[in-house]
């Protein structure tokens, strides 16, 4: 099963050819999102999804499900081809302008576009759920002061001067990110993070191909405003998906997506303020100046962080060291205890039979002295000394086997008894 992954490109032309692109991606039965510039009918921007082997999702032969279809880069080449233009994505790029059009900018690198729709701000807001170290390396790396005001789910930065937000390096906030770009004309909301996003209102969209319920099922949740509300959610945990999906679709800027957010009626109400101008980013109520960090701390800061990442490292070390010893000694104890078991259980049958079996060999060869030392008595001769010898011999075995019987039996009581 492919895991999908969206990816946006920039198709340039003049206005006779940009709107093929449509008609080119419907008739290929690429599953793709559209977006023209009534202003700007020069240019149509094309969002689809590839796999990992970088495959673009086209509608399967019966329409009902969307499988992996040709390469990004033979789709980029003839995308090109039929609109006789220019078209780039992040990393394919393909330039198929007729001789003598467009010489006046060659100088022009197509494998560095700037894909995307430029949105002049005037104010903007980023909510997020970085905490206060996120926000210092931000200030700290954009060389700013920053303006935020703490929410339930992290923070809300303010921005007054709003086309600067486009050079703040969110990456430093190491969290998603919401950007809410409130401008006269085309105002947008961005998601940055894993993976990057931007809607902009007053957009004339299309999804291809035309009429296909899979179609636009896959692209709402690959590529469209169900994969951006999943986002918007993650950089702002406290909204709703219903509310904030209508706020998008049927709302006109950011001043709609706010209440959605689910950041507070009070705070919701300063934020539609600060970004329609009525109040300044100092009069927004808790807002807290986030200096950058000078160059002296940023280093103690981390020559402290270096410092106890070492410390964990030998606590880790400590602590490992002293559970292979631990582990050493059971395993010795076991060993111990496994061998004197095995000891006893070898011990146990010498212990039991070892007396019962010296009193049957004393009883046996007592018997054959006393038989030989008698010899002489059944042959009607008196009994020698040396018979006598032997006689006394046996009686001594007789006794011995008594005491082996004897000590045989106490011993099986004693153990009886344990």
């Amino acid at each position: 099963m492919s895991t999908w992954q969206r990816t946006s490109g920039q198709v340039d032309a003049p206005a006779s050819r940009v709107h093929r692109s449509t008609g080119f991606l419907d008739g290929a039965q690429v599953v793709a999102r559209l977006e023209y510039d009534p202003q700007d009918p020069t240019t149509a921007w094309v969002t689809v999804a590839v796999d990992e082997e970088n495959r673009v999702a086209v509608l399967a032969d019966d329409g009902g499900a969307v499988t992996a279809g040709p390469p990004l880069a033979e789709l980029v080449a003839a995308l090109a081809q039929e609109c006789q233009g220019v078209v780039t994505f992040a990393e394919e790029s393909a330039r198929a302008l007729p001789p003598g059009e467009g010489d006046e900018k060659e100088d022009d690198d197509p494998f560095d576009p700037q894909i995307g729709i430029a949105v002049v701000a005037d104010r903007a807001v980023v909510c997020t759920t970085a905490d206060h170290a996120g926000l210092e390396r931000l200030a700290t790396e954009a060389e700013t002061t920053l303006h935020a005001v703490p929410t339930e789910t992290g923070h809300t930065l303010l921005v007054e001067d709003g086309p600067a937000v486009g050079d703040l390096p969110l990456a430093e906030l190491r969290a998603p990110a919401l950007v809410l770009q409130q401008a006269v004309d085309y105002p947008a909301l961005g998601v940055a993070g894993d993976e990057e996003y931007q809607y902009v209102w007053g957009l004339q969209q299309a999804v291809v191909p035309l009429q296909a319920v899979a179609a636009e099922e896959f692209a709402d949740r690959h590529l469209g405003t169900g994969a951006l509300v999943d986002q918007v959610m993650a950089a702002v945990p406290g909204g709703a998906a219903g509310p904030l999906r209508e706020a998008i679709e049927s709302g006109a800027g950011p001043v709609d997506v706010l209440p959605a957010l689910g950041l507070g009626a009070d705070v919701t109400e300063q934020l539609t303020e600060f970004l329609t101008g009525r109040r300044s980013a100092e009069d927004v109520a808790g807002v807290a100046t986030i200096e950058p960090v000078a160059l002296g701390e940023a280093m103690r800061r981390r020559a402290q962080e270096a410092a106890d990442d070492a410390r964990r490292a030998a606590d880790d070390t400590r602590r490992r060291a002293q559970l292979a010893a631990e582990d050493a000694r059971r395993m010795a104890d076991e060993a111990r205890a496994s061998a004197a078991a095995f000891a006893d259980a070898a011990e146990e049958p010498v212990r039991t039979w070892a007396p019962w079996a010296a009193a049957g060999a004393d009883v046996l060869v007592g018997a054959l002295l006393w038989r030989r030392s008698g010899r002489a008595h059944r042959s009607g001769l008196p009994m020698g000394a040396g018979a006598k010898v032997v006689r006394g011999v046996s009686v001594l075995l007789f006794t011995a086997a008594a005491a082996n019987v004897a000590g045989a039996v106490l011993d099986a009581r004693r153990r009886t008894q344990r």
